[in-house]
């Protein structure tokens, strides 16, 4: 069953590798917060996303795909 840390929430920013500095984006993807899980790759650019029920017992999982400029979510 999923339970809130500390933190709940998911910020993405953008590395300029010219200026060296990292800005805030919201990547153009809408961000949910109840019964979501993010996982961040260990290899690759994509991130899991779990949805849990509303009674914890059951589980799916699409990708957020990096396309080089941003993600795309399964809708698109």
């Amino acid at each position: 069953r999923m339970n809130p840390g500390q933190f709940d929430g998911l910020l993405f920013y953008r590395y300029d590798n010219a200026t060296k500095q990292m800005q805030y984006t919201d990547m153009g993807i809408e961000v949910k917060y109840f019964n979501i899980s993010y996982a961040l790759p260990r290899l690759g650019k994509d991130i899991t996303v779990t949805h849990w029920s509303e009674n914890g017992r059951e589980k799916w999982q699409t990708t957020l795909k990096w396309n080089g400029h941003g993600f795309s979510t399964p809708d698109e």
